[in-house]
């Protein structure tokens, strides 16, 4: 259940947070049809500069420290990816893991530790942006991955659920 784009790059949406139409922020252009067809320029992917944008809305300073959410994000995405590995054939463990907000709070001190500073369910929840920021840049590395690993394509396209 979900909603997802594919193309020459695949993914899925997350969740109360991304915008079927999140690929126009990299300069990708609406087709008509039932899907949201996109169409994305190479030299217009590179002039939009969204990745950089992306990075810059996703830098904070952290007790006198630049912190980087999507590199503590991908350090948490690659905690859990390793437990879910390691748990794999253990239902009653795979699913219990360290929340984000109590890894950011124990790793770097940063929030209260409380589930709800990264909550999804929570109106006040002062991560929404952050996630808004983290899903976008995921599409945008996907792009940035296509393109490196098909330096002779011009474009790429995909198509994305309403």
């Amino acid at each position: 259940m979900g909603r997802y784009y594919e193309g020459d790059i695949d993914g899925k949406f997350w969740f109360a947070i991304q915008s079927s139409d999140d690929g126009e922020f990299f300069g990708a252009e609406e087709q008509d049809s039932n899907w949201i067809d996109y169409y994305v320029d190479k030299e217009v992917f590179e002039e939009v500069n969204g990745i950089a944008k992306c990075k810059k809305a996703l830098t904070f300073k952290h007790n006198g420290t630049t912190k980087r959410w999507w590199v503590l994000h991908d350090k948490y995405q690659k905690l859990i990816d390793k437990h879910y590995q390691d748990n794999k054939d253990n239902p009653e463990t795979r699913y219990k893991y360290i929340s984000f907000a109590k890894w950011l709070y124990k790793e770097h001190e940063i929030g209260t530790g409380d589930d709800s500073f990264t909550s999804l369910t929570s109106q006040d929840s002062e991560f929404q942006h952050v996630y808004e920021w983290l899903a976008r840049l995921e599409m945008g590395r996907k792009m940035q991955r296509f393109f490196k690993k098909n330096p002779n394509e011009d474009y790429l396209s995909f198509q994305a659920e309403c």
